[in-house]
C-alpha cells in the first residue's frame, strides 16, 4: 500500500504491481485523520468501541459492526477498538459482481446503506450477532492463511474466500431485522429485481409497488440513494449490458436490442451521450 496527497487530502491505493487484496488487523485501532482511498474497504468490528467519522459526521462503532467505508473517513475516541479492514479492488480481481447486484443483500451492503449513511444516522448498518461475527472472522482467517501462504494458487483461493464473505455478508444484511434498515432492503430488492430484468420494459408503478412506497417517496429515496432517477439508472445499466456484448464482436443492432433498446437511433444516441463515441466505434 502506498500513502498520497492530492491538495487537502490525502488517499491510500495499492501499489503498482501489489495483489488488490489485503487484510489489515490495527488492533488495537488508534485515532487516524481523514483520509480516502482508490479501492473498496470492508470493515468488521471484532472488540470495543470507538468512532467512525465521515467528513463532518461521526457513528459510534460496537462490536459485530460490519460496514463499508463511503469517501473520506477515520477513527476518533478509540476505547480498545479492534478492527479488521479487508481491502480489495474488485475490477482488477475481475470478481463476478454481475451475479452478486443480483441480491438484494449485496445491494444494501454495497450500494444503498453507504449511499443513505448520513441521511439515517448509521442506524441502517449492519450488526452481526455473535455467530455470524464468528464466522466471518473465520473466512477472513482463512483469506490470510491464504495469501501468507504464497503456495501456487494461493490467489485464486484467497479470491474465493472474499466472496464467500461477501455471500456471508450480503445474506445476514437480507436477513437483518434491524427496523432502521427496512427502508434499505426495501429499495435494495428493486435494485436487485431491476438487474435480473433490466432488459424487460420497467414501468414506475410496478418498482414502487415493489418497494411498498408511494410513486413520489420511491422516486426520493431511489434518487437518494443512486444518485439517479429509475429511468436514466435503467438507461446506464442497458448501456453496460450493450456495451459489453458489443465488445465481443456482436452487430450494434443485435446488441441494443438484447439490451432492452427497442429503437436503434435512440440507443446510438444515449451509447454516444454516456460513452462519448458512437457503437460502431466501441470495441
Amino acid at each position: 500500500m502506498r500513502h498520497r496527497s492530492r491538495y487537502d487530502d490525502w488517499y491510500i491505493e495499492f501499489a503498482p504491481g501489489e495483489f488488490p487484496l489485503q487484510i489489515s488487523r490495527p488492533n488495537p485501532q488508534q485515532p487516524t485523520d481523514l483520509h480516502s482511498h482508490t479501492f473498496t474497504e470492508l470493515v468488521l468490528v471484532t472488540a470495543g468501541e470507538g468512532q467512525h467519522t465521515c467528513g463532518d459526521d461521526a457513528y459510534d462503532l460496537h462490536l459485530g459492526d460490519a460496514f463499508v467505508v463511503s469517501g473520506r473517513h477515520g477513527y476518533t475516541d478509540c476505547r480498545n477498538l479492534h478492527l479488521i479492514n479487508v481491502l480489495f479492488d474488485a475490477a482488477a480481481l475481475g470478481l463476478p459482481l454481475a451475479e452478486a447486484r443480483l441480491l438484494p443483500g449485496w445491494q444494501a451492503f454495497f450500494a444503498i446503506e453507504p449511499a443513505l449513511r448520513q441521511q439515517h444516522g448509521f442506524r441502517s448498518r449492519l450488526r452481526l450477532d455473535p455467530a455470524s461475527l464468528a464466522q466471518a472472522v473465520g473466512i477472513v482467517d482463512d483469506l490470510q492463511r491464504e495469501l501468507d501462504s504464497k503456495r501456487q494458487g494461493a490467489r485464486f483461493v484467497a479470491i474465493a474466500h472474499l466472496m464467500r464473505l461477501i455471500d456471508l455478508l450480503a445474506r445476514a444484511f437480507a436477513g437483518a431485522t434491524n427496523p432502521d434498515a427496512d427502508e434499505v432492503l426495501r429499495l435494495a430488492t428493486v435494485l436487485g429485481w431491476m438487474e435480473a430484468h433490466h432488459a424487460e420494459p420497467i414501468a414506475l408503478r410496478r418498482l414502487a409497488r415493489l418497494a411498498e412506497m408511494s410513486e413520489r417517496q420511491f422516486l426520493r429515496v431511489f434518487r437518494a440513494a443512486t444518485g439517479a432517477t429509475p429511468i436514466d439508472w435503467l438507461i446506464r445499466r442497458r448501456l453496460a449490458t450493450a456495451s459489453e456484448r458489443l465488445r465481443c464482436g456482436t452487430p450494434v443492432t443485435t446488441a441494443a436490442l438484447a439490451a432492452g433498446f427497442t429503437d436503434p437511433a435512440y440507443f446510438s444516441r444515449q451509447f454516444r451521450r454516456v460513452m462519448g463515441v458512437p457503437p460502431s466505434r466501441w470495441r
